[in-house]
């Protein structure tokens, strides 16, 4: 007896959580499933990389996970090339930051396939790390 309620509460708890995961995925007006969306654009781009943005920073991921779309970053060089760098520049830290967080923005609103996602209830997720692994910044765009 103890088996079979265990059993129905195991079976209960998974189907309200695969419940909850299939409304997360069709939370739009259209019913579309954005996170079968995230993981077509994410087998799409992965094809393409890395990419290199510019000499020292490359796009090396794209991952999905339900509805949020990850853009990995590498920026190829460490902490303190960056510190030192923003030391020569006058700038701090937190402005790099805000600079950072608009040029994700500006990433995920700039084309039109992401806007789309981003308007069906996707979100997108850009993790930037130092060339040796460390994450810098993290940062999420949820609307544009």
């Amino acid at each position: 007896m103890r088996l079979l309620i265990a059993t129905l509460f195991l079976f209960f708890v998974f189907c309200l959580e695969v419940s909850a995961d299939t409304r997360l995925c069709v939370n739009n007006i259209l019913k579309h499933d954005i996170c079968a969306e995230a993981k077509r654009i994410a087998a799409e781009e992965q094809k393409t990389l890395p990419y290199k943005m510019t000499d020292r920073v490359q796009i090396i991921s794209f991952t999905a996970n339900l509805n949020i779309l990850t853009q990995g970053i590498k920026l190829l060089y460490d902490r303190a090339f960056l510190e030192n760098a923003l030391v020569q520049q006058g700038r701090s830290l937190d402005s790099m930051k805000r600079q950072m967080f608009e040029n994700s923005t500006q990433i995920a609103c700039g084309a039109e396939i992401s806007k789309a996602f981003l308007d069906m209830g996707g979100h997108m997720r850009f993790v930037y790390e130092f060339a040796n692994g460390e994450i810098v910044f993290e940062f999420y765009v949820s609307a544009c």
